[in-house]
């Protein structure tokens, strides 16, 4: 998609624009817009009322607090720092020695270790196997010609899919496990 894409007209420009104002609203505002979900989607199913009350932030914070939103002793997993890998990986691919075919390739695979190790002490840490999947997105993404210019795309394309790939199955096994609750007169 990314090669017929031309700077110059004027929806692509208020694309370039808007998309990242719209990034930075996800990363700021991503618990209450997950919370807006939950409390219409997922909380009437298990007998939560109302969601629960945010958790006041420790009063000392490290650099992975600030830029990731996690804590070592939370249980929860790491999403902005997986999230911060693909970012990271699809800069990088920006770079002029990343134009050779196999970069991507080899730029996907140390990504996919980063997302590996990185979720070790998370609560529900990835697998060889999805991290795999990610390095081997990046070698089949080696036999799509395409120029320069799009593969900075790449990794937040495969990101974006490794993404969904996690969470969509998760959702149906919830919403089969837990079915919607019924009306008062049913």
């Amino acid at each position: 998609m990314a090669w017929g894409f031309h700077p110059k007209k004027s929806w692509i420009l208020g694309a370039w624009v808007a998309g990242p104002l719209i990034l930075l609203l996800l990363w700021w505002k991503d618990r209450a817009i997950l919370d807006f979900f939950k409390t219409r989607l997922t909380y009437p199913r298990t007998g939560y009322a109302k969601p629960p009350a945010d958790l006041k932030p420790a009063p000392t914070y490290s650099w992975g607090t600030r830029l990731f939103g996690w804590r070592a002793d939370s249980n929860v997993s790491a999403f902005r720092g997986t999230a911060f890998v693909f970012f990271v990986a699809s800069q990088v691919a920006s770079f002029p020695f990343m134009g050779e075919r196999w970069g991507i390739t080899v730029l996907m695979a140390l990504a996919a270790v980063a997302v590996f190790a990185s979720s070790r002490r998370d609560a529900h840490p990835y697998s060889w196997q999805s991290a795999l999947a990610i390095a081997l997105a990046g070698l089949l993404s080696a036999m799509v010609e395409m120029p320069h210019s799009a593969r900075r795309f790449i990794p937040l394309l495969i990101g974006g899919v490794w993404f969904l790939a996690h969470g969509v199955p998760t959702l149906v096994r919830y919403l089969r496990t837990y079915p919607a609750p019924k009306g008062e007169g049913a």
